[in-house]
This record gives C-alpha cells, sequence and structure tokens, in this order.
C-alpha cells in the first residue's frame, strides 16, 4: 500500500502496468475468474465488462485481464466448392503448404553419436513474401498442379498469441488483489456486481484459483467435523452406558462456539483452514471439562443416593479447580502459538486462537449450563417412567 502511489506515476509514464503479489500461508492473496467460451473477441469483451466491475468492489486491487494481445498474420480460408472441383480436401491443402513453408523431416544425417534432423522444403528466396505464398501450387489426386490462390482465399487477421484452456474449453482469466477483504466475502460482492452481465449462448465465468481449494476443504472438514461429533457420542455412550447423558455432554461443544467466533472477531482473523481445524479439535476437548462434572454427579446421586440438585451444586464446587487447572494448562500452552506472527504463522495463529476462545466459553458456560440440561433429561426421563408404570395391559379372560 506504501509503494502504490510511489509507482503510479512510472507505470503512466513508461506506459506500463505495475503488478503487486503477495503470498500467504497456503495460497495467494488473488481473486481469480475464469470465462469461458470460443471467440476471443466475444470473451475479452465480457472479461473487460468483469474487469470494470471489479473496479466499483472495494477491497479488490490490482485488476488485470491475463491475456496477450493477439499478432497479425495471414489467413488462409479455403473455398470449398472450388477445391472440390480439383478434388482437393482442407487436409491435402493445408498438409501440403506446411510441407513448402515450414517442411517434413526427409530423413536424418548420423556424425558419429550426434543425429541431425534433415528438413525439405521450399528454398528461403521462394517463400520470403507473401507474394511468393500465393503463387504456391498443389498437386491435385489426378497429378495436376493447382495454384494456391486457385483454391483459397487470402486474408489478413490478428491471431491469437496464446490460447488458455481449462477443462477442454477456451478462456481468459480475470485476476485481483485481495486488499483488507477476504476471499468469501469478495466473491459474495463480485457475484451481486456482474449478475447485470449478459453473457452469449455457451459463454459463462467460474471462480477459479484458491475458491476452489477453499470450497472442496470446507466441505472435507464439514464432513470431518460431523465425523468427529458422531464418533465422540458413540465412545460416550459405550462408557456411560446411556444414549441421553452423551447429549448432555455434547451440549458444550455448541457453546465452544461463542468464544471461538469472539476469539477470531477481535484478532480480525478470518475463517480459514486452520480455524475449521481448531473447531474439529474443539469438539473433543470441550467435551473433557463435561465429563469430569457429569461423571461426580452420577457418584454422588446413585452411589451415595444424594438428592440430585445437592448432588450438582456439590459436583460443581469439588470439580471446579480441576476443570481451571485443566482449562488453564492448554491455554496457556496454545498461546505463544496465537501471539505469533511469524512467517507461515497465519495457519497456526487461528487455530489457537480458535481453540483458545472456544475453551474459555465452553469451561465457564459447562458449569451452568450442563446441569441445567441434567436436570431437564432427567426430569423427562422420570416423567417418561411414571407414564410407563401407569399402563396397566389389559389380559382377556379365558374361557373355560
Amino acid at each position: 500500500e506504501l509503494l502504490r502511489p510511489k509507482v503510479k506515476d512510472i507505470g503512466e509514464a513508461e506506459r506500463a502496468f505495475v503488478y503487486f503479489s503477495e503470498e500467504r500461508g497456503g495460497g495467494s492473496k488473488e481473486l481469480l475468474i475464469d470465462v469461458y467460451g470460443y471467440d476471443y473477441k466475444v470473451l475479452k469483451k465480457i472479461a473487460t465488462g468483469i474487469a470494470g466491475k471489479l473496479e466499483q468492489v472495494k477491497g479488490l486491487t490490482d485488476i488485470k485481464l491475463r491475456m496477450k494481445e493477439g499478432r497479425p498474420e495471414m489467413q488462409i480460408v479455403v473455398d470449398k466448392q472450388d477445391a472440390r472441383l480439383h478434388n482437393l480436401s482442407v487436409r491435402e491443402i493445408a498438409d501440403s503448404l506446411h510441407a513448402q513453408m515450414r517442411g517434413l523431416e526427409a530423413t536424418r544425417f548420423h556424425s558419429g553419436k550426434k543425429e541431425i534432423d534433415t528438413i525439405a522444403r521450399l528454398q528461403k528466396k521462394d517463400r520470403a513474401h507473401l507474394t511468393d505464398v500465393r503463387r504456391l501450387t498443389v498437386v491435385s489426386p489426378k497429378n495436376e498442379l493447382v495454384e494456391l490462390k486457385q483454391v483459397v482465399d487470402f486474408k489478413f487477421g490478428i491471431g491469437p498469441s496464446e490460447i488458455w484452456r481449462k477443462n477442454k474449453t477456451r478462456m481468459i482469466q480475470v485476476s485481483a488483489n485481495l486488499s483488507k477483504i477476504t476471499l468469501d466475502i469478495a466473491v459474495k460482492k463480485v457475484k451481486e456486481q456482474v449478475k447485470d452481465i449478459e453473457f452469449p449462448k455457451d459463454y459463462f465465468y467460474l471462480f477459479g484459483g484458491d475458491y476452489e481449494k477453499m470450497q472442496e476443504n470446507q466441505r472435507q472438514l464439514r464432513f470431518a467435523l460431523f465425523v468427529t461429533l458422531l464418533l465422540i457420542y458413540m465412545v460416550l455412550a459405550s462408557l456411560f452406558e446411556s444414549y441421553s447423558q452423551p447429549i448432555i455432554i455434547m451440549v458444550s461443544v455448541p457453546l465452544a462456539a461463542i468464544g471461538a467466533a469472539i476469539g477470531l472477531f477481535l484478532s480480525k482473523s478470518t475463517i480459514s483452514m486452520g480455524v475449521m481445524i481448531g473447531a474439529i479439535m474443539l469438539g473433543g476437548i470441550v467435551v473433557n471439562n463435561a465429563i469430569v462434572l457429569l461423571d461426580y454427579t452420577n457418584q454422588l446421586a446413585r452411589d451415595l443416593n444424594m438428592n440430585r440438585f445437592k448432588a450438582i451444586l456439590k459436583s460443581g464446587t469439588d470439580r471446579l479447580r480441576p476443570i481451571c487447572m485443566t482449562t488453564a494448562t492448554t491455554v496457556l500452552g496454545l498461546l505463544p502459538m496465537a501471539l505469533d506472527r511469524s512467517q507461515g504463522a497465519s495457519l497456526w495463529s487461528p487455530l489457537a486462537i480458535t481453540v483458545i476462545g472456544g475453551l474459555l466459553s465452553s469451561t465457564v458456560l459447562t458449569l451452568f449450563v450442563v446441569p441445567s440440561f441434567y436436570i431437564i433429561f432427567t426430569d423427562f426421563g422420570r416423567l417418561f417412567s411414571r407414564r410407563r408404570s401407569t399402563v396397566v395391559p389389559i389380559i382377556p379372560e379365558t374361557q373355560e
């Protein structure tokens, strides 16, 4: 940002484009839009319109089209009707013209350990000017010499310097640097800006670069988070030999999202791969405090026949110190990672911030929310058991 005003005059004076690029973590800070189609004139028109729309999005800089201007060329267009009169096909004309101008490999000259390709083609004086090309001849299947100008039309035009293809389709790429804006937010704003652009048939655009990877990574991490929670529930259900108590324990997982969101907001971190990995880690960490609290409550209520309200209060009092100790050791261990600002810290710093924020909020709220859910679930269990006990089965009388 400090260099932009200094190099602006240099770029305008030299008719040059000064482009800034910055690497971060696992990818670049770039937004890429791939415009697909066939005709490069239409593609360039659409891409130029998209680039103009990107300039209206705050937070995007260094907008440009990734394409090279075409070069002048002579285009030889075969007149199929005239070629058919001489029994010539487009391929035969093209192969003959290629052999005379570019040449074909006739043989190889062997000199010691070297092989030198020998190319047979017209002499340079016979192919030096455009008028020489017009006088070239083609041999027809009837062994007749046909002048090239009799079966083709010569046109001058602009040919593409390079052709980019993706998924077997021609494309032009529009790029922009991200400045004080996340990739996800930038994509949403760009969609709003370009929705008014009319695309001809078979012409469309897609977001490329890191956006495709980000979408795929988010799908995989969401699935991994679901599997993590499912495995945690299965393990807790087998240990507690209950289907309801694991649900009470797992109430502490969404409580961690509150602190994680606050931590990311205060640190101005974006939702990245490190944040998603930290969320998966939180699923297995934050349940520990609820396990300690609920297990001791069960011991007091079942083994000592203590009133459930007294058991909850006593377990909260007795287990407060070990809960705080385990939380403090985890938070202090992750604190250097969260405060790291070195190169590459963009991955593990948001991870540590997510875990620390989620663990702190979950620890505080678990002491109040988990006991409340324990009372609610036990009330429902007693109500359900009473209804089952009041149902008396009707046994039909047997006839003698």
